[in-house]
């Protein structure tokens, strides 16, 4: 029916079949067996049948009904089930029901996870404003949510949590940007609210990261914002997250480190103009991570460029730090157990990336 479509146009048959299309997707796809993995695909050329309707002018409230309801069964698909939020692995109930997933089958539930992902972009990018109203009632559950994670027994609440938090994120990653700077307040807001009730200490990988994918790809609109006290001390709220001994660039976890230690890099260099008020304290978290001893044999060699190159663009781009300061910064950073073969790496990323500051190389 879908590929008629092209061919017949939106015709009165054409519109019932669509809506019946809809109403077998949703119902399909809330169910929690492979029928749900069956129409996925389906449900996303519906949604993109959908904007060339909407293009045409044929488009109507009670799309916008059906595009709800979808939603919800997104949402509800992304709280209920940590496979589908990971990726990694199964959920509780598949293992009750069928045992460990074979690698197959978990290359097929991925699949299913990114239909979801390309689905709900689509959504956003066709109706913002019903995903964005959707997210905003959702947010006064965000503190609970928050706080029954942190129980012993919070997994249903971090499942919940992390399946808000995945919204949110693909909601910034799909609008435009004029989109987004038309709703950076809210963005903002949440933000704030995850960093205030600190998110990244939760103990479920996924959630922490999330949370730190969010700061990465708010950083931007962060940056733009005027400065203020409140702007200043979310700033540096965050980047005590991703200092944190326990959870951020020093997750226990290695795939969870490496992850943090590259959004931590985009994060201050998107948002170097803010950070001077900061050097001296990341210099200071960081300068033992370049010494060559067992506390940082776990860090690969690209984990180390990355904060060496976060480093290395926040003290060029320091104008309110004199050249001695500079001098010191940089000789402050290197130990006499540095490796000599990363040293060398490392002085060359970091005389390339302040030798474009004219102030510099005079």
């Amino acid at each position: 029916m879908l590929r008629c479509q092209e061919t017949l146009g939106f015709t009165p048959a054409v519109h019932r079949a669509l809506d019946h299309i809809s109403r077998l997707c949703t119902r399909h796809l809330a169910r929690t067996d492979v029928a749900a993995a069956t129409v996925a695909e389906l449900c996303t050329q519906w949604v993109a049948c959908l904007r060339r309707l909407k293009r045409d002018g044929g488009y109507s409230q009670q799309h916008v009904t059906r595009l709800g309801e979808l939603l919800r069964v997104l949402h509800q698909k992304w709280s209920e089930d940590d496979l589908l939020t990971t990726g990694l692995s199964a959920s509780s109930a598949n293992i009750q029901l069928h045992g460990e997933l074979s690698d197959d089958e978990l290359r097929a539930w991925a699949e299913f996870k990114k239909e979801l992902s390309k689905m709900f972009k689509n959504i956003t990018q066709l109706e913002p404003e019903l995903v964005a109203q959707y997210i905003i009632q959702l947010m006064p559950q965000l503190p609970d949510l928050i706080r029954k994670s942190s129980s012993n027994d919070g997994y249903k609440a971090q499942s919940e949590l992390a399946g808000l938090l995945n919204m949110f994120y693909l909601m910034a990653e799909a609008l435009q940007p004029e989109v987004l700077k038309n709703n950076v307040k809210f963005f903002m807001q949440v933000l704030a609210t995850l960093t205030e009730h600190h998110v990244d200490q939760l103990t479920q990988r996924t959630v922490a990261t999330q949370y730190f994918e969010i700061a990465s790809r708010c950083s931007r609109l962060l940056a733009s914002q005027p400065s203020s006290p409140e702007h200043h001390q979310l700033i540096g709220a965050i980047l005590t997250a991703f200092l944190s001994p326990q959870s951020g660039i020093r997750s226990p976890l290695p795939s969870a480190r490496a992850r943090h230690c590259y959004l931590f890099k985009n994060f201050v260099t998107n948002l170097l103009p803010h950070l001077g008020a900061f050097t001296a304290m990341i210099i200071n978290n960081l300068k033992d991570l370049f010494q060559f001893d067992h506390s940082t044999l776990d860090y690969r060699l690209e984990d180390k460029l990355d904060l060496f190159e976060a480093v290395s663009k926040l003290v060029g781009s320091s104008q309110d730090v004199s050249l001695q300061q500079q001098s010191l910064m940089v000789s402050n950073i290197y130990g006499t157990n540095t490796m000599k073969s990363l040293s060398h790496i490392y002085i060359y990323i970091i005389l390339a990336s302040i030798s474009s500051i004219p102030r510099f190389n005079e």
